[in-house]
């Protein structure tokens, strides 16, 4: 159940507890597309759209699966070959698509995403 953008958790159990998290931005203010949307790929705009649709719609495995399929996009269209995702991820960086920061944020969501193909603490897609 959401309260004014907090999550609120109730547990099961004797004590019946409930403690609230808060969830920034908002999710029930929902998630607009970027303004320039129409310069992407048309590929990319689709996946793009429903990712946005999932993310609006509180569908969070799906959202993972549409940020994945966006990055793999990507990596596709700037010929990130690596063997990986993880690698691939780090290919973008080193051409300049990404940043080290938004590289950093990627291999979390993914990471997120895959922890059962987690090997040596890092995944393995």
């Amino acid at each position: 159940m959401w309260i004014l953008g907090r999550l609120r958790k109730t547990h099961n159990n004797s004590e019946d507890l409930t403690h609230f998290v808060d969830i920034y931005p908002n999710p029930e203010d929902g998630r607009d597309a970027i303004d320039y949307v129409h310069l992407l790929p048309s590929n990319l705009q689709l996946i793009y759209h429903e990712t946005i649709k999932s993310i609006n719609s509180g569908l969070a495995v799906l959202t993972g699966m549409g940020i994945r399929a966006i990055v793999e996009t990507v990596c596709k269209d700037k010929n990130a070959n690596e063997k990986d995702l993880y690698e691939k991820i780090n290919g973008l960086e080193k051409q300049g698509v990404l940043t080290k920061k938004d590289a950093d944020i990627l291999h979390k969501l993914i990471l997120l995403c895959h922890i059962p193909n987690c090997i040596n603490g890092r995944a393995r897609i």
